[in-house]
């Protein structure tokens, strides 16, 4: 009970709660990083460098959509940075997605 707690009021505090739009991210962000390292052990080619890279990126990705919220929360925006630097990456998300299954060059 006490973790649940905290991961929500983390969330609150680093990216203005958890909205669909997050939620989202995050399934298209998990979904991603699962095809990638399924097409990577299918090539032979999974390593762990790739794998750590893939964290990396995650993590700048939702530290950038943190700064986000933060900028809005500080010049009293109602979330419109943050929601616009969500979308940016959900967009870039199903693009990864497209290219990893081939259906997008």
């Amino acid at each position: 009970m006490f973790e649940t707690k905290l991961i929500a009021e983390t969330a609150q505090w680093f990216w203005n709660g958890w909205d669909s739009h997050m939620q989202a991210l995050v399934i298209l962000t998990t979904i991603e990083t699962f095809i990638s390292v399924l097409l990577a052990i299918h090539k032979h080619r999974y390593s762990r460098r790739e794998c750590l890279q893939t964290v990396i990126r995650i993590a700048i990705m939702l530290l950038i959509v943190s700064i986000a919220q933060f900028i809005d929360s500080g010049i009293g925006k109602q979330s419109i940075l943050r929601m616009i630097t969500i979308e940016y990456y959900i967009a870039l998300e199903i693009e990864h997605i497209l290219v990893a299954l081939g259906l997008k060059s």
